[in-house]
């Protein structure tokens, strides 16, 4: 009789422990689900608000390593933000959205790795002098923007940027991990540009 009472209690100890490592791994596994769906749930809400700012984003599909332009997939679909980090927004600021504004709105997006700033369009970029006198660029708030939430850029470039020396400078120190810096002054400023590669 106590032989079958220690086998019973044998087999509820072991019971137990693989309960416990059931609802151990239970719970991993949703904290770490919890982060990916929260950065995902985060990364789709400033992507549609760039969306409406005529901002474009570009997903980075890993096994493909290249980049697809959001607008080539629908906004809603969940499981690529879930997947997929945004790694490049290109942002064209304009009369009704400056540059600030969108550089605000893409700092929320914590995987971003190129940001560039065009005001006008890209479209604009062969004309040197329409380009560097276009209205709408990056001004010192929007640099901040950048320094409180986007330390790890691999590159940034923008152009008819407005912008005090010493915040380009606090800017190329706060990027840990830059590999291109090109910030083009506004004409009207008289500033020289700063590159950095």
């Amino acid at each position: 009789m106590s032989g079958f009472v220690l086998s019973v209690f044998g087999f509820m100890l072991k019971i137990r422990f693989q309960l416990r490592s059931f609802l151990l791994t239970t719970t991993i596994v949703a904290i770490i689900g919890g982060m990916y769906t929260q950065r995902s749930l985060k990364q789709r809400g400033a992507v549609n608000k760039l969306i409406e700012q005529n901002g474009v984003a570009y997903f980075y599909v890993d096994y493909d390593k290249k980049f697809v332009q959001q607008s080539v997939v629908t906004q809603d679909e969940f499981w690529l933000h879930f997947l997929y980090p945004i790694k490049m927004v290109i942002l064209e600021p304009d009369d009704d959205c400056t540059a600030d504004e969108q550089v605000a709105t893409a700092s929320q997006i914590g995987s971003l790795k190129y940001l560039f700033v065009w005001p006008g369009g890209r479209q604009k970029f062969d004309n040197q002098p329409e380009v560097m006198n276009a209205e709408g660029g990056i001004t010192d708030m929007g640099l901040q923007s950048i320094i409180e939430n986007l330390d790890s850029l691999k590159q940034f470039a923008t152009t008819s940027a407005k912008c005090s020396e010493d915040k380009i400078l606090e800017l190329d120190g706060a990027l840990k991990d830059i590999e291109v810096l090109a910030i083009y002054p506004h004409e009207d400023s008289g500033d020289q540009p700063f590159l950095r590669n």
